[in-house]
């Protein structure tokens, strides 16, 4: 009972998790919730007669004033919405994409293997930076230009993974049980290698 005991307490998360975690939620609600907020204009100028910006914290600008008297706070949560979405987008896209082409490719394998990995590596080839910076240059700087540019960066390394495991996953015995039954490969997608192959995937 007591060698019991102590691994359920070995096993509770202490503050070191818990602090980091309420600090993530506090910034994602905030952000999330901006518009309902009673929150500032983040592109309104709050000009003080007599008084040079930036201004320092106040009752009325927590975080104080930029160079040109933008509250700094609604500023920070303005743009932390557009980092959560662009990161969303980003992560979405590229799983969608870079999962589904690499775990098609571990399956089935043959012509449409070599042709994935070539992609993938002409992706590669391509430093990540350079070709961000490129394309936001020659059409704009939207958020979903940017995470659009953004997934396709990311899309072969999460691609590559999700081949490299399906390629395991795909000689285990469930795997061969499912194709002795005359399940599809779709199904076999689906139902069988997805959970295991999601796991691997997450890490990055």
């Amino acid at each position: 009972m007591d060698e019991s005991s102590g691994a359920v307490k070995a096993r509770r998360l202490g503050l070191g998790f818990w602090l980091p975690m309420g600090w993530i939620f506090l910034i994602v609600g905030v952000a999330l919730l901006a518009p309902v907020l009673p929150l500032k204009d983040p592109t309104d100028y709050f000009i003080r007669p007599g008084e040079r910006p930036p201004y320092p914290p106040s009752a009325d600008h927590w975080f104080g004033t930029d160079q040109d008297a933008r509250d700094m706070f609604s500023r920070i949560v303005s743009g932390a919405r557009v980092s959560l979405a662009v990161g969303f987008m980003t992560v979405t896209m590229s799983f969608i994409v870079g999962g589904t082409l690499g775990m098609v490719a571990g399956l089935v394998r043959g012509w449409f293997d070599r042709l994935v990995s070539f992609l993938f590596l002409v992706l590669l080839s391509f430093p990540g930076l350079v070709w961000v910076i490129l394309i936001i240059a020659l059409i704009d700087r939207s958020v979903l230009t940017i995470s659009v540019t953004l997934a396709i960066a990311f899309i072969a390394p999460v691609g590559r993974l999700a081949r490299a495991a399906t390629l395991s996953f795909a000689e285990r015995e469930f795997v061969i049980a499912a194709r002795t039954l005359g399940a599809r490969n779709t199904r076999i997608l689906f139902r069988e290698l997805l959970p295991n192959v999601v796991i691997p995937m997450g890490a990055l």
